[in-house]
């Protein structure tokens, strides 16, 4: 059986590519099967035939199958609403007890009737969401470039800016910013499990801009206008090998770690939050073993509260440049107290050097 582009997405998910030997029929990754012992890469899967075989173990058959018979099983093949690829045995930074779960890379409906704003420039919607995207310090032109849209159809979201998330090219989420401010209200919305199967905590906004430019640093902030603020700022001084990528909460789970350790070229990972949100994501999190981690806090405002990168991306960019290493030596330990960090006990143990 052909290896479909959604299995191929799950496949390029579990399994460790080896990017350089993989072409558009045939997939290179490194070989679990038990004994094999493989360290270079010599298990295969042809995209057309489906067939898969290792030059080291010798062992071959059909992809499925095999996959199956050790464990993995992929929702693409099966047709099985919910199935998902464990990663717990693949991921050695994880604590084996760890419980991960992915979801597969699946299309998603938006809401009814969106619209992007590129098929309707001159929609009073447009004009309203132009007037949101200067009040948070950004501009029209990067929405409409993030396929940002609206919808008249669909009264929950219709007062929102919606904004897809993708993975490998596919939506696979959104989430909302209202286009019109109201005190007290809240400017997010966020799809619920009756639209939704799997939520924010599965997904990680601007990963594919990550793997594909084999970006060796991941600046990981809240919110998606973060992400734009920040990509803005990179672009337009020239910096290459970092990215910016939204968590949509001043936390990562466990799922978004995850994904992040599955980047192959990534080095670093910097958490662009304040400090107590910092502390909040690490007692949350699995510890990372093999990954540099360091910390950037924004800095107080007039009003004393943290500034959001959207308020001054020059500050969040100092913020990044003068970000501190997590590590358990005794000077990082010194640094981390003088941060407030509170790493709930947990053995972090990174290096980091500039």
């Amino acid at each position: 059986m052909p290896i479909s582009p959604v299995l191929r997405q799950e496949i390029e998910g579990t399994f460790e590519i080896i990017k350089t030997r993989s072409t558009h029929l045939e997939i290179v990754f490194l070989c679990p099967q038990p004994g094999c012992g493989d360290k270079t890469g010599n298990r295969s899967v042809n995209i057309r035939s489906g067939k898969t075989n290792c030059w080291r173990c010798n062992v071959a058959g059909d992809f499925v199958s095999w996959a199956n018979k050790l464990g993995f099983h992929f929702s693409s093949s099966s047709g099985e609403a919910g199935m998902g690829v464990s990663l717990a045995d693949m991921l050695p930074d994880l604590n084996a007890s760890t419980k991960l779960f992915l979801p597969p890379v699946r299309p998603l409906a938006l809401p009814k009737g969106f619209t992007p704003l590129t098929k309707e420039p001159k929609s009073c919607y447009t004009r309203f969401i132009g007037d949101m995207a200067r009040r948070k310090n950004l501009d029209l032109r990067t929405f409409r470039d993030a396929g940002a849209g609206f919808t008249r159809e669909d009264p929950e979201w219709e007062p929102f800016c919606i904004f897809p998330v993708r993975e490998y090219n596919t939506v696979v989420y959104y989430q909302g910013r209202t286009y019109s401010e109201e005190p007290g209200e809240k400017t997010k919305r966020f799809p619920g499990r009756d639209k939704v199967p799997y939520g924010s905590r599965y997904w990680l906004y601007n990963i594919d801009e990550l793997r594909d430019t084999k970006a060796r640093c991941a600046i990981v902030v809240e919110s998606i206008l973060n992400v734009l603020s920040l990509r803005n700022k990179i672009e337009n001084i020239g910096v290459n090998g970092i990215v910016p990528v939204a968590a949509f909460k001043h936390s990562m789970s466990k799922e978004q770690i995850a994904k992040l350790l599955r980047c192959p070229d990534l080095e670093e990972i910097c958490l662009l939050y304040d400090h107590d949100a910092i502390a909040a994501s690490w007692k949350s999190g699995p510890r990372i073993s093999r990954m540099r981690v360091s910390v950037a806090e924004m800095p107080a405002g007039e009003d004393n509260s943290r500034m959001d990168p959207n308020d001054d991306v020059e500050a969040a960019w100092q913020a990044f440049e003068e970000r501190k290493a997590i590590s358990m030596n005794s000077s990082s330990v010194e640094a981390i107290e003088k941060l407030g960090l509170n790493l709930g006990g947990r053995d972090v143990r990174v290096l980091y050097r500039k």
